[in-house]
């Protein structure tokens, strides 16, 4: 990707729109991996971790907070994961149809 398509929660390049922004695979995955546990991360050092590239992943709550605060969306999240939930429930519902008409 282009330069001014770099990520603007730690500067790495970007992958895609990810949650309402551009965003690295890497601050995609904390982001979610974060909202669906549900973690409250604490910082040591006053919430002025600086957080780029090299030390995104000194301070989680400092990350999450700027995944926040550049427009993140954990509701995006939500209605991804009901998607996510309803294409595997087809899937399992196609390929337990499947296994059922093989076996008459």
């Amino acid at each position: 990707m282009k330069d001014a398509d770099n990520i603007s929660v730690c500067r790495d390049e970007a992958s895609g729109r990810h949650y309402g922004v551009i965003a690295c695979f890497g601050c995609k995955g904390f982001f979610r991996r974060t909202v669906r546990a549900g973690k409250n991360y604490v910082c040591r050092y006053e919430q002025k971790c600086r957080i780029d590239k090299a030390g995104r992943n000194v301070c989680r709550s400092c990350r999450f907070q700027k995944c926040l605060q550049v427009g993140m969306e954990p509701d995006d999240l939500s209605l991804i994961l009901h998607r996510e939930d309803e294409e595997k429930c087809t899937s399992l519902f196609r390929m337990k149809k499947i296994a059922c008409s093989a076996s008459l």
